[in-house]
């Protein structure tokens, strides 16, 4: 049996890596920047694993092995390839690769916009449906954890009217 952290990390985490990598460049630091620019080869390696998971639909898996396109995941995966065309674009000078990742985070955000948007509800899928389908009708099978368990009780706390904590 797998360890649940095995499946705690994935593309959202390493979305929010590239951001902050954006963030810390734009802070005008000197040695900020210079830091970052050190940090290409993994930025295009983080990148390109978002990159590997991105499906048809512009949508990326949660991971790999994990095969769900939750809301949360494709939004940061979406500003993560937006905040890394921008290092491409304006640190590392390189307009072919900030083509490359705008042009997945466009299709991401196609994606988001044409299969989690809830036209009938005015708003986006929350990803009940989602644990509706893998856990709820399965009989919560692995890898249902304790921490995913927390977060629904807390959405379905939330959809029956209670504020949250």
């Amino acid at each position: 049996m797998q360890s649940s952290c095995q499946w705690a990390f994935g593309n959202s985490y390493a979305a929010t890596f590239l951001s902050l990598a954006w963030a810390y460049y734009q802070t005008g630091d000197a040695n900020a920047q210079a830091y970052v620019k050190t940090l290409n080869y993994q930025l295009d390696v983080i990148g390109g694993v978002i990159v590997q998971t991105q499906q048809a639909d512009g949508l990326t898996w949660a991971k790999p092995d994990y095969q769900i396109k939750y809301l949360m995941d494709n939004c940061e995966a979406y500003r993560g390839l937006s905040d890394l065309a921008s290092l491409y674009q304006v640190a590392f000078n390189n307009p072919t690769k900030s083509s490359y990742y705008s042009t997945h985070a466009a299709q991401m955000l196609q994606g988001i916009q044409n299969d989690l948007w809830n036209a009938g509800q005015n708003d986006y899928y929350t990803y009940i449906s989602t644990i509706q389908s893998q856990y709820v009708s399965q009989g919560f099978p692995w890898p249902w954890y304790c921490a995913e368990a927390g977060w629904f009780l807390s959405t379905n706390s939330y959809m029956l009217g209670n504020r949250p904590l």
